[in-house]
C-alpha cells in the first residue's frame, strides 16, 4: 500500500491492497442458457415489481422506500415482508425516502407528506408529520444531535424548534453524506455544500469542481472526498484533495457507473453487474485513471446558512430539478488530451456479488444495499450477502399475460400490481383512481384488465356482517366490473356492468375474451359458510347488453339469463380459442360449453383421474389437458393419454401453446416441450433454475413466461440452434 501525499492532504489511505489485472472485463455477465426445440434460450430470473428508491435499517428491521409502500423486512432477510401503506396511514403509496431515528422507528417521505412509522408488537402506527419545505423529497436524515434533515428536488430543510426550516439557497438537493468529523455532505445539482454548523462551503462550477449532478460522495480523508459527478452528457470521477479538484476518467469503459461507495476497506466503483477498486496507483497491476483537469487554488465560497420558515419559503424557481437521472457512461479521453499533473489513480476488479441490473446504492452504517431491478435489494456487509425481496410479482397459483396492440407484454402480479414488461425490465403501471385490477387477459385489440369498482374486493370470510347463523351475509349482493384495454398510452375504459351473487364477490380471478368481443369472467365469492371463499362458475359480461349471464352449477334461464347453463362452480381457467365453445378445466374434468349445451369430460368419458388443472385449445382444434394422470388430448371426439413415459412421470399441471403451435406444460417436476414431433423435458439437471413450477404462458414475443413458488422465469425468444457438443 502507499499512502497518497499532496500539498493540501498528508497521508490519506485511499485503498487497502486491491488486488486487480491488467485489464478490465467490463462486459455483460454470461445469463442462464437452456437448450430447448434446437435453439437456446436465455433465462432471466425476476421476483419484484417494485422500484427501489432507498433503504435504512434499524435493529431488526431494514425499511425499503418503494413505489408502493414502505417494505419492512427482518434484518436476516427471512419471512415475508410486511407493507405499510395508505391503508396503515401513509399520505402516500408513492414512498421517495427513508431512514430511521435511534429508537428504531423510520421516517418516511411520500409525495404527499412525511410519517412516522412506529413497529408495534402486531402492527405499525403511522403518524403524519408536517412536511419539509423542499418539494418532492429524495433523501432523509437523523444526525447524531437528532436533527432530521430532508433533501429534495427545491432545497434543503431540517427540524428546528419542533418545526421544519429552510436551509441554505434553494437548489435541487440529491444526496447526505456525514463525515467522519461530524460535517455533513450536501450533494445537489450545481456541486457540493460542506455543512459545518450553520455554515455552508459551497463546491460550485465557479469553485473547481468537474461537475455540478452530484452522485456519490466517499471520505478518503480528513476533508477529503471521492465523488461521482455527472454533466449534461457524461459522467467522471471527482477528487477533492482538501484544496483543489481533479477529474478523472477511463478510457474505453463501457458500464455506466451507478455510484461510488466505500466496502470492506475499498472505494470501489460500482456498474451493474461488477465492482472495481479504485488505488493509489503504486503498482502496474491496475487500469490507469486518465485525468482530464485539475482546478486553481482559489478556494471555496464559506457563508452562513439562510434559515426561512416555511411560510416565508418562495415558489421554487424553474431548474434543474431532475434527481432520478439515469447514470451515464464515464467520460471519453479526447484526442489531444494535454497532460494533467495529477495524483495517479487505477482501478482493479473485485471479486464481489454485483447485480447484472442494477440500478440504485445506498450506504446504511456498514452495509450496502444494492437495489436490482425486478430481483429485490441486495445487503453487502459482515457475513453473507442477504437478499431482500417482495415477491409481489408471485402469485400463489395463476400467471396471467397479455400483450398489448404495440406488442407490450403486461403481467398481474400479487394482489392489484400491475406491470408491463420492456427492454429487460417490469415497471408497475397505476390503474385509474377508484378502480382495482382483478385479472388480465388478451383480446381482439390487445390487453384487457377487468377491475373491481367503488369498492375493493371483500377478502375471504371478510368484509361483510355475518348472517344470523354465522355464515355468510344474506344476498344478493352487487359489485361493478369494469372492462379496461391498456396500452402505454393509458386505460381505456370499453364497458362496465353489475354482476349478482348470494354471498359477496370475493374477486374475478381470471377472465377470458372470445372472438365476439363477450367476456366470460370468473367469480369467486364468499363461502357460504363464511370461512373462506370458493369458485362459483362465470359470468358472461357483453357490450351490447346490459344484462349478465350466469353460467353456474344449478343455473337456470329464468334465474341466470337467458342461455345460462349448469356446470360445475370449480373452474381453474377459461380457453375460448375454438370456435363457438368455451373450454374450462375443473375439479370435475374438462368442461365444454357450446351449442347450448354444457358437456362435461370426466372419467367416464376418457379423461384420466378426472380433475383437470389446465387446458389450451391448439390451432387444429386439438385440445390438450393436464390432467390428474397426465397430460392427454381431446380430438376427433376421443381422449388419448397413451404419451411418453417421460411426460407423463413430469406431471405437468399447466399448459401453454406459442405462436409456432408448440405444446409447453409446467409443473412440480419441471417443464415438458412438443414440437408436434419430439418430446423433451427441462429440469435443474439441464440447466432450468428450479424444477418447482406451477404456471407458464406465452406473450407475443414468443417469451416463455415460468411461475414459480418464490419467482418467474423468462425464457427469451430461441436463438440459432444450439453448436453441437464439442464443436
Amino acid at each position: 500500500m502507499r499512502l497518497l501525499h499532496t500539498p493540501g492532504l498528508l497521508g490519506v489511505l485511499l485503498l487497502l491492497g486491491a488486488c486487480g489485472s491488467a485489464g478490465l472485463s467490463t462486459g455483460p455477465t454470461v445469463p442462464t442458457l437452456v437448450t430447448v426445440g434446437g435453439g437456446q434460450r436465455a433465462v432471466v430470473t425476476v421476483t419484484d415489481l417494485d422500484d427501489v428508491r432507498d433503504v435504512a435499517q434499524s435493529g431488526e428491521r431494514v425499511f425499503v422506500a418503494t413505489d408502493h409502500g414502505l417494505l419492512v423486512h427482518s434484518a436476516n432477510g427471512e419471512g415475508e415482508p410486511s407493507r405499510v401503506t395508505v391503508t396503515d396511514g401513509l399520505p402516500s403509496n408513492d414512498v421517495t425516502a427513508v431512514t430511521t431515528t435511534p429508537e428504531g422507528a423510520a421516517v418516511v417521505a411520500t409525495d404527499q407528506g412525511i410519517a412516522h412509522v412506529t413497529p408495534g408488537p402486531e402492527a405499525f402506527s403511522v403518524a403524519v408529520q408536517p412536511s419539509p419545505p423542499v418539494g418532492r423529497v429524495s433523501k432523509l436524515l437523523v444526525d447524531a444531535q437528532g436533527v432530521t434533515w430532508a433533501c429534495g428536488a427545491e432545497g434543503v430543510a431540517r427540524t428546528q424548534d419542533g418545526g421544519w426550516v429552510r436551509f441554505g439557497e434553494p437548489v435541487a438537493c440529491t444526496l447526505f453524506a456525514p463525515t467522519a468529523e461530524g460535517d455533513l455532505w450536501v450533494g445537489t445539482s450545481r456541486g457540493l455544500w460542506l455543512v459545518q454548523g450553520d455554515v455552508i462551503r459551497e463546491h460550485g462550477i465557479t469553485r473547481g469542481i468537474p461537475e455540478g449532478f452530484v452522485r456519490s460522495v466517499v471520505q478518503v480523508g480528513p476533508g477529503a472526498i471521492m465523488a461521482l459527478l455527472q454533466g449534461p452528457g457524461d459522467t467522471k470521477i471527482g477528487f477533492y484533495d482538501g484544496e483543489r479538484w481533479y477529474a478523472y476518467t477511463l478510457a474505453e469503459f463501457e458500464p455506466r457507473p451507478v455510484a461510488l461507495a466505500r466496502h470492506g476497506g475499498h472505494v470501489v466503483l460500482w456498474v451493474p453487474g461488477r465492482a472495481f477498486a479504485v488505488t493509489i496507483d503504486d503498482t502496474d497491476t491496475g487500469v490507469p485513471l486518465t485525468p482530464l483537469s485539475r482546478s486553481e487554488l482559489r478556494g471555496v465560497r464559506a457563508y452562513r446558512a439562510r434559515i426561512t420558515p416555511p411560510d416565508e419559503v418562495a415558489p421554487p424557481e424553474q431548474g434543474d430539478q431532475d434527481l432520478g437521472r439515469a447514470p451515464s457512461a464515464l467520460a471519453e479521453v479526447q484526442q489531444g488530451q494535454p497532460t494533467i499533473d495529477a495524483p495517479a489513480f487505477s482501478v482493479s476488479p473485485l471479486s464481489i456479488p454485483v447485480p447484472d441490473d442494477l440500478y440504485a446504492l445506498v450506504t446504511a452504517g456498514e452495509s450496502l444495499f444494492l437495489s436490482d431491478r425486478n430481483r429485490g435489494v441486495l445487503r453487502l456487509g459482515a457475513g453473507e450477502p442477504t437478499l431482500f425481496q417482495s415477491r409481489d410479482l408471485v402469485d400463489e397459483s395463476d400467471l396471467q399475460i397479455a400483450v398489448d396492440a404495440s406488442g407490450n407484454t403486461w403481467v398481474m402480479g400479487r394482489g392489484d400490481s400491475v406491470g408491463i414488461y420492456g427492454d429487460g425490465r417490469l415497471e408497475r403501471v397505476l390503474p385509474p383512481d377508484g378502480v382495482v385490477p382483478q385479472a388480465l387477459a388478451n383480446g381482439t385489440n390487445g390487453a384487457y384488465v377487468m377491475t373491481r369498482v367503488e369498492t375493493a374486493p371483500v377478502a375471504a370470510g371478510e368484509g361483510a356482517p355475518a348472517g344470523e347463523d354465522g355464515g355468510a351475509p344474506a344476498g344478493p349482493h352487487t359489485a361493478l366490473l369494469r372492462l379496461y384495454r391498456v396500452s402505454t398510452d393509458g386505460w381505456t375504459p370499453e364497458f362496465e356492468r353489475t354482476v349478482t351473487t348470494q354471498t359477496p364477490l370475493v374477486n374475478v380471478p381470471f377472465f377470458g375474451i372470445g372472438p365476439d368481443e363477450r367476456v366470460w369472467a370468473a367469480l369467486r365469492v364468499v363461502h357460504e359458510s363464511g370461512a373462506g371463499a370458493r369458485m362459483r362458475g362465470v359470468a358472461v359480461l357483453s357490450r351490447a347488453t346490459e344484462s349478465v349471464v350466469y353460467h353456474r352449477r344449478g343455473a337456470t334461464p329464468e334465474t341466470d339469463g337467458e342461455g345460462a347453463l349448469s356446470m360445475p362452480d370449480e373452474i381453474e381457467a377459461i380457453d375460448l380459442g375454438m370456435e363457438n365453445y368455451a373450454w374450462f378445466p375443473s375439479l370435475s374434468g374438462a368442461v365444454r360449453l357450446g351449442n347450448s349445451q354444457a358437456v362435461v369430460f370426466g372419467e367416464a368419458r376418457g379423461v384420466r383421474g378426472e380433475v383437470v388443472s389446465d387446458l389450451a385449445v391448439a390451432d387444429n382444434e386439438r385440445v390438450w389437458l393436464a390432467a390428474a394422470e397426465g397430460v392427454g388430448y381431446y380430438e376427433a371426439s376421443n381422449f388419448e393419454f397413451r404419451l411418453p413415459r417421460v411426460v407423463q412421470e413430469a406431471r405437468p399441471i399447466r399448459l401453454a401453446i406459442d405462436g409456432m403451435g408448440n405444446l409447453w406444460g409446467a409443473g412440480p417436476n419441471g417443464v415438458v416441450y412438443f414440437d408436434g414431433q419430439n418430446w423433451q423435458t427441462l429440469t435443474e439437471d439441464n440447466g432450468l433454475p428450479t424444477n418447482e413450477l406451477m404456471d407458464v404462458e406465452v406473450d407475443g414475443a414468443e417469451r416463455v413466461w415460468l411461475l414459480a413458488r418464490d419467482r418467474v422465469l423468462i425464457f427469451g425468444r430461441r436463438s440459432a440452434p444450439a453448436a453441437p457438443a464439442g464443436g
